[in-house]
């Protein structure tokens, strides 16, 4: 199972992209870490990290993560312009890989 951490990462990575889970704020924190898990499993990532829930600002998100999407083919589908989504992101997650060396 993926790990999910709210803080970084001490291990060397390189970022794969972001995740966002959209939904109404009555989703749990498990069903959004299935969510972002499961769209974090597609691209073969190691770990989420930077985890956020509920009240997410996507631009100041990407400002400070980066604006690749794991899934940019979802992404196109939720809007258009700008990274404008549908609604309000309820969980959103940077998805990384661990450079070889640091590979369990």
């Amino acid at each position: 199972m993926i790990p999910i951490s709210s803080g970084g990462s001490d291990s060397v990575y390189e970022r794969i992209g972001v995740v966002f889970v959209f939904g109404k704020d009555t989703l749990t924190e498990k069903i959004i870490n299935k969510s972002m898990r499961d769209q974090a499993v597609k691209v073969g990532a190691d770990a989420i990290i930077y985890a956020r829930y509920k009240d997410i600002e996507t631009d100041r998100y990407f400002e400070s993560f980066g604006s690749a999407f794991v899934d940019f083919d979802w992404a196109k589908k939720q809007g258009t312009g700008n990274w404008l989504m549908k609604g309000r992101p309820v969980g959103a997650g940077l998805v990384i890989s661990y450079k070889a060396s640091q590979k369990k």
